[in-house]
């Protein structure tokens, strides 16, 4: 069984998600983030296939940023060695429109679903500086 995503398939192989796991055992990193990827009506539905260094938080939001994701639909973190896993989509969710604020960046059209979805509308106050004050 190949751990890639084949024509007309929507699931993530078993292969892949032992292999995962295994690695997961053998490195620190405290937690592991995999992104759901919507792929459109022909593929559908799988895990987002990324290199081991990239599964952590900062990289997620980066990868949403820069267009790496066509249709996010959930995130998932989880961290075996404390044996927990729960969706952490409104995090990063949060984390991407904040970044996005910050850089007066409009939202991909990519984002724009998953930020609706799972996105809070909270205030975001940018620092305001004033003649003279510097």
């Amino acid at each position: 069984m190949s751990p890639y995503l084949h024509h007309g398939s929507s699931r993530w192989s078993l292969e892949l998600c032992v292999a995962r796991l295994r690695s997961c055992r053998r490195r620190t990193i405290a937690k592991i983030y995999l992104v759901l990827n919507d792929y459109g009506d022909r593929l559908g539905r799988a895990w987002a296939e990324v290199p081991q260094e990239d599964t952590g938080g900062e990289s997620v939001i980066r990868e949403l940023m820069t267009g790496q994701h066509s249709g996010p639909v959930r995130i998932i973190a989880f961290n075996t060695a404390e044996r927990w896993s729960r969706d952490v989509s409104e995090e990063i969710a949060e984390g991407v429109s904040q970044r996005l604020a910050r850089r007066d960046e409009d939202t991909p059209a990519a984002l724009e679903d998953f930020i609706a979805r799972h996105g809070q509308i909270r205030p975001f106050q940018l620092p305001l500086l004033l003649r003279g004050s510097v």
